[in-house]
């Protein structure tokens, strides 16, 4: 497969990552449109379709440790390609508690002394890790069509910024579909999409914090009164005076008796005369 290698020139402008096929073209005057499909993690390596006026190619463009940048053609049609074809099983991670269920299963019939459940058991074992394999993979096949066939590309997420490649992989049917009827490529909304994705999270605005109000001191009430002079009155010295007599007390008389009442005296029974 053809590859270029950039030239190694100091005074070139120095590239920022993420790396793109479109400027590295643009060095050798070719002037393309880019629909990226996925990169890694660390932004140094890209997965792209690559559009000119001519023809339609699918590039890996690398930014090595060196500082070279590094470009593998991986797919060349005509631009004006008939067909597109995406295909992805999206079943491999609707299912993957099956697929961890027929890994538990087998490993419990290995475990019995039968035979023919150890063989059972290890079937079991082999489709749940396969499965699992493949659902982590996550891969997807691509198929470009023209009047000279069929040309097939798979690529797989595994090792790259996931958000990124399902985004792609996401928009891009409804694009090639515009591409196939009108012949441009649009990618100003995966291109919007990608930002949003790879911009850094947004630190929390801190709330307001009121302004503590500081409160003059308390004064109390009552001003200070100046302590009033001490008055000292002198007392004539003298004979002692006589006493003074008390008061008659007088004693109130006793209560006179009350006049007692004549007690009536019942007269006599009669005698009744005998018979």
């Amino acid at each position: 497969e053809p590859s270029v290698e950039s030239p190694n020139d100091p005074q070139s402008t120095p590239w920022g990552l993420p790396i793109r096929a479109a400027p590295l073209l643009a060095q050798t005057g070719d002037v393309v449109i880019e629909y990226p499909l996925k990169q890694s993690v660390d932004g140094r390596t890209t997965t792209s379709i690559v559009v000119d006026d001519v023809l339609l190619r699918v590039v890996d463009t690398e930014l090595g440790d060196d500082g070279h940048r590094r470009m593998k053609v991986r797919l060349t049609v005509k631009q004006g390609i008939t067909g597109f074809n995406h295909q992805h099983n999206e079943l491999m991670h609707q299912h993957q508690l099956l697929w961890i269920g027929c890994f538990v299963v087998g490993l419990c019939l290995t475990l019995t002394s039968s035979v023919a459940f150890g063989v059972l058991g290890a079937l079991s074992m082999i489709i749940g890790i396969r499965s699992w394999i493949l659902m982590h993979l996550e891969t997807h096949h691509l198929e470009f069509s023209n009047q000279g066939g069929s040309h097939a590309l798979e690529l797989r997420a595994y090792g790259t910024n996931r958000g990124f490649f399902r985004a792609s992989m996401a928009m891009i049917g409804p694009v090639m579909a515009e591409f196939i009827r009108t012949g441009s490529l649009n990618v100003d909304e995966l291109e919007d999409l990608h930002a949003s994705l790879l911009a850094p999270p947004m630190a929390p605005i801190p709330e307001p914090q009121q302004a503590p109000i500081f409160q003059p001191e308390s004064t109390p009430l009552t001003s200070e009164v100046p302590p009033l002079p001490m008055v000292v009155t002198e007392t004539p010295v003298g004979p002692p005076s006589s006493p003074v007599p008390a008061p008659p007390v007088q004693i109130p008389a006793p209560p006179a008796p009350l006049p007692a009442s004549p007690m009536a005296i019942p007269p006599p029974p009669k005698q009744i005369p005998a018979a």
